[in-house]
């Protein structure tokens, strides 16, 4: 009798934290969102980043459904 975890082989936990194919999983909060999405967008010694740089940053290290369109 077996319990049907489909999907569920993308996510992990490392470190108390959930992830999602390695990249830290982001909860459905928009200021922690926001928080990634800064970072990710105007380094301070980078300068600023257009959306497709941003989002393609972001990918790197997070994930949180729907990432696309959020950003």
């Amino acid at each position: 009798m077996g319990t049907d975890y489909a999907g569920l082989e993308h996510y992990s936990l490392e470190d108390d934290m959930v992830t999602y194919e390695r990249c830290l999983y982001i909860l459905d909060n928009n200021s922690l969102k926001l928080k990634v999405t800064y970072q990710c967008h105007d380094p301070k010694l980078i300068g600023h980043f257009g959306q497709d740089k941003t989002l393609k940053l972001i990918k790197r290290d997070y994930y949180w459904p729907n990432m696309e369109d959020w950003v």
